[in-house]
């Protein structure tokens, strides 16, 4: 017996089919089919009428589903109940969605690794909708996501659509830089005409969509530089004369870490606002390790913006 039988069965009762709870879950209908199945020959009975229009509760299915919330309810209480911080066990999983983001998560696991030996901050780097949706799937327990403006909507949709919590921790700014050598660097206020015949780079596989339709919008005819590790993709921008799109306080920190120089560029036509924040699922309250590893990574965001304002 496992507590998602048990969070399949209310799904199934608030939504009335299998197939919509399955839907609400992002997981397969058999999934929900199967555990369900199990959980009936566990207990002995049936709990669920099945038929071509949809499903209802039998009678002892009724009295499991009273249960089955009973306990939900139980377990997520004992998970939302503090307990001395210096006994922090366990794990907590977090997809960050940039370079970025993994930056700040860093500081956050060797802070983890010092004062809490016996919790395990387990973290990756993917696509922030595929951050989402593992969060929503229960894959990952947290995100620690940036979008920027151009995509605000479509990710707030997203958020709303997988029913997560999002706190925005600090806002910044999207910015255009180059090397130090580039012909435009120190100059005041840069059309962005003079743009275009740049090459511009990207850290990730692909350039954020809306940003780079924001540059074909406006006479931009070239492809995106791809060069997926950082050290590299700065040496290529210093060394050549393409451009390079980054948070603006990322640029300032990352000057003081690496030997590659890199100048902000300042075009008013470019004025693209940056949400920095961390999601969690919010039809269920956070773990003690959860809320501990949110509290170290709003310190490190605060010290982060104080370092680099």
């Amino acid at each position: 017996m496992q507590l998602n039988q048990f969070r399949f069965l209310v799904a199934v009762e608030q939504y009335g089919s299998i197939s919509r709870a399955a839907q609400d879950l992002y997981i397969s209908q058999s999934t929900v089919s199967l555990a369900l199945i199990n959980l009936e020959e566990e207990l002995g009975t049936t709990i669920l009428n099945r038929s071509k229009r949809g499903v209802s509760f039998t009678t002892e299915g009724k009295a499991v589903l009273a249960r089955a919330k009973a306990i939900i309810e139980e377990v997520d209480a004992l998970l939302a109940t503090g307990f001395n911080s210096d006994e922090l066990t366990g794990e907590v999983r977090i997809g960050g969605s940039s370079h970025f983001c993994m930056n700040i998560i860093t500081d956050v696991m060797i802070q983890v690794k010092r004062q809490y030996p016996g919790l395990y901050v387990l973290t990756q780097r993917q696509y922030i909708k595929d951050i989402i949706k593992a969060v929503a799937q229960k894959e990952l327990d947290l995100g620690f996501i940036n979008f920027n403006a151009l995509n605000e909507s479509d990710i707030i949709t997203e958020l709303h659509r997988y029913h997560l919590e999002y706190k925005q921790i600090f806002q910044d700014r999207q910015c255009i830089c180059v090397g130090k050598n580039h012909p435009l660097c120190g100059k005041k206020q840069i059309a962005f005409s003079e743009l275009l015949q740049y090459d511009l780079v990207s850290l990730a596989f692909k350039m954020d969509e809306l940003t780079y339709n924001f540059f074909k919008q406006r006479g931009y005819q070239r492809e995106v530089v791809s060069i997926n590790d950082l050290a590299n993709l700065r040496k290529y921008v210093a060394s050549t004369e393409a451009m390079l799109i980054m948070p603006e306080k990322e640029i300032e920190n990352s000057n003081r870490t690496y030997s590659v120089q890199l100048c902000k560029l300042d075009v008013p036509e470019f004025d693209v606002t940056m949400s920095v924040g961390w999601l969690h699922h919010g039809d269920h309250p956070m773990t003690p390790p959860e809320q501990k590893v949110i509290e170290l990574l709003e310190r490190e965001s605060q010290r982060f913006q104080d370092m680099n304002s």
